[in-house]
């Protein structure tokens, strides 16, 4: 009798074990992975070659998530009110609810590739965030990118840390 219950207890943790999906597979799904040097390299070209040619509209938004490795240098900051606008400007094309940045209070800053990069986090991740994630320690970051370029020439290239995992 205890073989047969040995058996089937050892069957139903294999069942749920296999049954359970990675917790991360829908962000895995919504954020692609990218290499931050090349992203941003990429968008600093582009960036340049508008402000090359007159003839094309020298504005331009972009909203997109990626997932990256970073490592998380220890520095935080209270979030610049011009970063603040510079989201809701690219979020009011896509018609979301502006109102949401009005709660970011603080960034991180977060070594991707080979550069430093004050990153925004939402609220509701900071306390986490602050306990889980050592100085100098790697961070895997699921972000919204909110790139603006305006008619002023300025680029910002803004990553919005949505979730995270401790390495």
């Amino acid at each position: 009798m205890k073989k047969n219950l040995f058996v089937i207890l050892i069957a139903c943790i294999s069942t749920i074990s296999f049954a359970q999906d990675d917790p991360f597979a829908s962000w895995n799904a919504n954020y692609r992975e990218v290499d931050i040097d090349d992203l941003l390299s990429r968008e600093e070209h582009y960036a340049d070659s508008i402000e090359n040619d007159r003839d094309i509209v020298q504005f331009y938004v972009r909203q997109d998530g990626y997932r990256f490795m970073g490592r998380f240098t220890g520095n935080r900051r209270k979030i610049d009110p011009e970063t603040i606008k510079a989201m809701k400007m690219v979020f009011k094309y896509y018609g979301g609810d502006l109102a949401i940045f009005d709660e970011i209070r603080r960034e991180v800053e977060i070594v991707a590739g080979d550069r430093k990069i004050w990153m925004p986090i939402q609220p509701v991740l900071e306390k986490p965030f602050e306990y889980d994630v050592a100085k100098n320690s790697d961070v895997y970051i699921y972000a919204l990118f909110m790139n603006l370029h305006s008619n002023d020439g300025k680029l910002n290239n803004i990553f919005l840390i949505s979730e995270f995992i401790p390495q």
